[in-house]
């Protein structure tokens, strides 16, 4: 079933999950598994590569993976480990999007969020010349991020 095709508004989807919150994460992954595969998941030997991923979603801790869900912090623990030739330039990280000087940054950049996103908050700028032309794209930009 594709329950994105039922419920169209990401929104709406977000929402609903939140008032399922109350539910326990082992019954709750057993019940999305169930509507997006159509199958129920074999926690006690799972066979499947998604069961696999689903029990270790369940049950694997590791205090790390709380810094790895951010791109800052990954960048940071890259740094660290004496890596940071690898890493691409950085040129600011700003709490809050009005904060932001379009001046300082080079010709081309792009912007990301740092939760990740899915790819759906970020914005590649070619060129700095499409920010001249209309003082409302920052505006839009401000409001993207």
């Amino acid at each position: 079933m594709d329950y994105k095709k039922i419920f169209k508004s990401k929104k709406l989807r977000f929402a609903i999950l939140k008032m399922l919150n109350f539910i326990p994460d082992k019954m709750m992954l057993q019940l999305q598994y169930r509507i997006k595969l159509g199958r129920w998941i074999n926690f006690k030997n799972p066979q499947r590569f998604t069961e696999k991923l689903q029990v270790y979603k369940l049950y694997y801790r590791n205090p790390l993976m709380h810094q790895c869900c951010d791109k800052y912090e990954v960048w940071k623990f890259v740094e660290s480990k004496g890596l940071g030739n690898i890493l691409n330039e950085l040129y600011g990280v700003y709490d809050r999007a009005e904060d932001i000087d379009f001046d300082a940054l080079p010709q081309q950049f792009v912007i990301k969020s740092t939760d990740g996103g899915g790819g759906g908050k970020c914005l590649y700028l070619r060129t700095k010349r499409n920010l001249i032309f209309l003082p409302q794209f920052k505006k839009s930009i401000l409001g993207y991020i």
